[in-house]
């Protein structure tokens, strides 16, 4: 007779090891669908395939599920493997000279430094001619402008060389360098300047934005309140009772808009509501 023994536990034949728990709540399986969503739904534009950002995800929660002390919750291990795809994909525009906003400055000039074993005088030569090329097609006003920002490096006294106000020679000198661009860049799609040209020897603040905005708002606060709704009208030469009895005597609106330099409509708002 055989000995008592207890009967061999049947093998439930719908287990699979992705079922297995790996840590109280959760399983391989679930970290495998929590990886394909965070592959999946990553908001920002990357480089990577959806592939290596599942196995970046599925590392990234894995590791963080195992570190966490207590049950973490489901949008922190998403957050987890969202934030590894950012990391992995930073390294990877670095290692291949790029940016969020196209090829890194410098990128391919240093490489081709490093990795030559001599100097090679053909990059200069390139950049020479193609200089002479694009200068000769250059309208002679343009040439005029970028001569002056390059002999005077300061745009206030490049304006003044030219006789042109500071403000005409911003427009002017940034038509002159899209020009330039896009003869330099030809049948290519350049991408837009960053940063900012400063030539003068004054500091300048980086926000100029918010300086701005800073300044605006404590010279408004040091004012007077004037009332609701009271904004002063800009001094023209004559008051708006005077204006209006040049239009009783037969003067017309837009005579009086040519002569003062001001639309018809604030002419009419003068005449029709006379403060002065």
């Amino acid at each position: 007779m055989a000995p008592d023994t207890e009967p061999a536990p049947i093998a439930d034949p719908y287990a699979c090891a992705e079922d297995e728990p790996l840590r109280p709540g959760w399983t391989a399986r679930a970290i495998v669908r929590l990886a394909n969503y965070a592959a999946t739904h990553y908001r920002y534009a990357t480089p990577l395939p959806w592939g290596e950002r599942r196995d970046i995800a599925w590392s990234a929660i894995a590791e963080h599920l195992y570190a966490a002390a207590e049950p973490p919750d489901i949008w922190d291990l998403i957050r987890a493997g969202w934030n590894a795809i950012t990391a992995h994909t930073r390294k990877h525009r670095a290692f291949h000279g790029q940016t969020e906003h196209g090829a890194a400055p410098q990128f391919h000039r240093y490489w081709m430094l490093a990795s030559s074993p001599t100097g090679s005088p053909e990059e200069r030569v390139v950049e020479r001619l193609a200089l002479d090329q694009i200068w000769a097609a250059l309208s002679p006003r343009q040439q005029e402008l970028i001569s002056a920002l390059y002999y005077h490096e300061d745009y206030t006294r490049a304006a003044a060389s030219l006789g042109l106000p500071v403000s005409s020679f911003y427009s002017m000198i940034s038509r002159a360098r899209r020009a330039f661009t896009a003869l330099w860049h030809e049948h290519e799609t350049p991408t837009r300047a960053w940063g900012n040209d400063v030539r003068s020897g004054r500091p300048r603040h980086k926000h100029v934005t918010t300086t701005a905005i800073r300044q605006r708002t404590r010279s408004r606060a040091q004012r007077p309140d004037p009332g609701p709704g009271y904004r002063a009208r800009r001094d023209i030469g004559i008051t708006d009772t005077r204006l209006r009895a040049r239009y009783d005597n037969g003067a017309t609106i837009t005579e009086l808009a040519r002569e003062y330099g001001m639309g018809w409509a604030s002419i009419q708002n003068r005449i029709t509501n006379p403060k002065s």
